[in-house]
């Protein structure tokens, strides 16, 4: 894959630029005065010329003659980048069928630090493909995104792991390449797995203490603040989960706080089977609730 994301005459990647006077581009589209472009790269080759911009809220190829086309047509503003508007921009480009755009897009995410809000899944949905041809020139660049949003991409981590030991014999130049970055990703990667898993415990350990101490509405109100609504699940699943995973340590300590900790992972094991989508999913969503709705009434018998 060309790289694409460079200055090219004057423009600057992730420089804003507002359009001086009418340009009608080889796609016939016409572009108006006022019109603001985040200038994003462009294609090596002198002619004809296309640039990519983010305008409107789209990423765009925009194709000239050559430069001669739109010199004095741009000047340079100063502009305040919405981030998130920025990020989903990039994430539909990511996915889209283009590929020239969808690589440019790749390659911005792996400049930004911090990347975009909102490309972590789309980046991650191209690494499956990038692990089944990783000497192929476009899925370093995947890697290159996948390293800058590796602590939201942890999904990824087992197809990282393979191309880094499928790589390890490799004694070409960008086999190295590609398997130092890989490397690297791991490396990010298992931090913040190390660190998600210390920051749970640390809660797992206060919501025993509150439980133990029936304080169970500050106990909810703390998961709520621990794990907040957001994608994929908005928190439910990590909320059931720390839940019943106290409840098992209480069972034999005070089974009356692990019942009230077992209705609470109900409640948030139930609400994720009823947003299924179809039967199918339904029935395997309901395989945690039957779990610990089990284990709720044996506790029940006990107490």
């Amino acid at each position: 894959m060309t790289r694409r994301a460079n200055s090219h005459a004057g423009l600057e990647v992730g420089g804003a630029y507002r359009v001086t006077r009418e340009l009608r581009d080889r796609n016939d589209r016409t572009w108006n005065a006022g019109d603001v472009w985040l200038y994003l790269g462009c294609d090596a080759a002198p002619a004809p010329l296309a640039i990519y911009v983010l305008a409107a809220g789209n990423v765009e190829q925009v194709r000239f003659e050559d430069d001669a086309s739109i010199a004095g047509a741009l000047e340079k503003i100063p502009a305040e980048i919405d981030a998130v508007a920025f990020g989903l921009a990039l994430a539909r480009a990511i996915e889209g069928s283009d590929d020239a755009i969808s690589g440019i897009a790749l390659e911005i995410v792996g400049r930004i630090v911090p990347a975009p809000p909102g490309v972590a899944a789309a980046v991650a949905r191209r690494v499956p493909a990038a692990r089944d041809t990783p000497l192929a020139p476009e899925s370093l660049i995947v890697f290159e995104a996948l390293y800058t949003v590796a602590t939201d991409a942890l999904q990824s981590r087992d197809d990282v792991a393979h191309v880094a030991g499928s790589l390890k014999r490799n004694r070409s130049p960008h086999g190295r390449v590609v398997r130092e970055v890989a490397r690297a990703i791991l490396e990010k990667m298992d931090g913040a797995v190390a660190a998600v898993a210390r920051l749970r415990a640390e809660w797992l350990a206060k919501l025993e203490t509150l439980a133990l101490a029936g304080e169970f509405a500050q106990a909810e109100a703390r998961i709520a603040e621990w794990y907040p609504d957001r994608p994929p699940d908005g928190g439910v699943l990590s909320r059931a989960s720390l839940c019943e995973d106290a409840a098992d340590r209480l069972r034999d300590v005070d089974r009356a706080a692990a019942h009230r900790l077992y209705e609470l992972a109900l409640v948030h094991y139930r609400m994720w089977a009823s947003w299924s989508t179809s039967g199918g999913e339904g029935l395997a969503r309901m395989v945690d609730v039957e779990r610990v709705a089990g284990k709720q009434r044996r506790a029940a018998r006990a107490t």
